[in-house]
């Protein structure tokens, strides 16, 4: 999928995974070793998120059901994030969200 920003009419992520499935949730980034340029991952039903068994940081953009930024923070490994009244986290490679995105953006799919 597609990531953009429509409140700054950019191109965040063409590289967008969804985790909308009971395993995928599960084990989100875990098998990873890193993120590859834009690539990231869309947790559905997500409030908060935790980066145990992880082996590189990331940035996780909480937003609302209709995509409202509600929240970025940036997560070392073995760590875990607050609990937010968010219903997606879209995690990336740590740093590379933050001149693309910001509290109260909203954001769309393609």
């Amino acid at each position: 999928m597609i990531l953009y920003n429509k409140t700054k009419n950019i191109t965040v992520s063409k590289n967008l995974g969804i985790a909308d499935k009971f395993f995928s949730r599960f084990l989100g980034l875990i098998p990873r070793k890193s993120l590859n340029g834009d690539e990231g991952l869309m947790i559905n039903r997500c409030t908060g998120v935790h980066t145990c068994f992880m082996s590189f940081d990331i940035d996780i953009v909480f937003t609302t059901a209709d995509l409202k930024v509600i929240e970025i923070i940036t997560l070392k490994p073995w760590r875990f994030s607050k609990f937010y009244e968010s219903e997606y986290a879209i995690e990336f490679n740590s740093g590379f969200v933050y001149d693309k995105i910001s509290v109260g953006d909203v954001l769309s799919l393609k």
